[in-house]
């Protein structure tokens, strides 16, 4: 009977292995995981400014920052991701 403390160097070789593979898979879903939450925010954030809107318009009968156009529009660009873009489009 040996008395053997400690890994061998190819066991240890399997574990990193291991991880490097576990790691692999989940990288990928965190960085998706990470788009939606960014996205999820945004529409967040849309539903927000209709409800301040609608709720300034029952108020005052015209929307906030609006000049009375005949066709009333609101756009929001979010600036932490310049390649989405949001338009709210009301007509009265």
């Amino acid at each position: 009977m040996s008395n053997r403390k400690g890994f061998t160097l190819i066991e240890l070789l399997i574990v990193v292995v291991i991880i490097g593979i576990l790691a692999a898979i989940a990288i990928p879903k965190f960085a998706n995981t990470k788009e939606k939450a960014v996205v999820a925010s945004m529409k967040s954030d849309l539903r927000n400014l209709v409800t301040a809107q609608e709720a300034f318009f029952s108020d005052n009968q015209d929307y906030a920052g609006v000049s009375a156009p005949p066709r009333r529009t609101a756009s929001v660009v979010q600036a932490l991701a310049p390649s989405r873009r949001a338009r709210a489009t009301h007509s009265s």
